[in-house]
């Protein structure tokens, strides 16, 4: 294994928190897409959209942190399994 996937591993709940961020933006303004036409959003959803990104990922990661979420799916899988899906 190179030392890059090791790293990773190694902070592998970073790497998990990283990810939730990225899926609450993607599913924030992904409803705004699929709403309304890709190119006609009203500018006051954008902008309530943007002014509750922050407490909505705030708010998502500290309850999975509260619930253990972060620790409970190395349980379940690896990190290989989760490139492997990937790849």
């Amino acid at each position: 294994m190179t030392n890059f996937w090791k790293n990773i591993r190694k902070h592998s709940k970073f790497w998990l928190v990283v990810i939730d961020i990225f899926s609450v933006i993607f599913a924030a303004y992904g409803w705004l897409l699929i709403r309304f036409d890709i190119f006609n959003i009203p500018m006051i959803y954008a902008d309530l959209t943007l002014w509750y990104l922050l407490p909505d990922i705030l708010i998502t990661v500290l309850i999975f942190q509260t619930f253990k979420l972060y620790h409970s799916i190395w349980s379940f899988a690896s990190l290989d399994e989760v490139i492997a899906i990937f790849l």
